[in-house]
């Protein structure tokens, strides 16, 4: 499955309105061990106040599905941000 999949069954942009259900977890890798960390949001004025969940197995991602994406999401990219002396905790249960 591709991770663009969900997007082709939006009917059109600005009206998300998925033909049929989205499994989130089909997206994702079968080890599915994570780092939390507290962070900012993505976009600009990158407000505090997020708790990311960094899978520890990456997910590979062609190029031309990468290019479908930022032909969709414009723009999307946000300026480097300090640390903040942030701590990154370690999840090794999760299945």
């Amino acid at each position: 499955m591709s991770i663009l999949d969900p997007l082709k069954r939006v009917e059109r942009l600005g009206k998300a309105k998925p033909k049929r259900h989205v499994n989130a977890a089909d997206l994702l890798p079968e080890q599915r061990q994570y780092n939390r960390y507290n962070g900012s949001l993505t976009t600009p004025p990158c407000t505090e106040g997020v708790r990311w969940f960094v899978l520890q197995s990456p997910i590979d991602i062609p190029e031309v599905q990468i290019a479908a994406f930022q032909a969709i999401f414009k723009n999307n990219k946000r300026p480097v941000q300090s640390s903040n002396d942030r701590e990154v905790l370690m999840n090794f249960s999760a299945n």
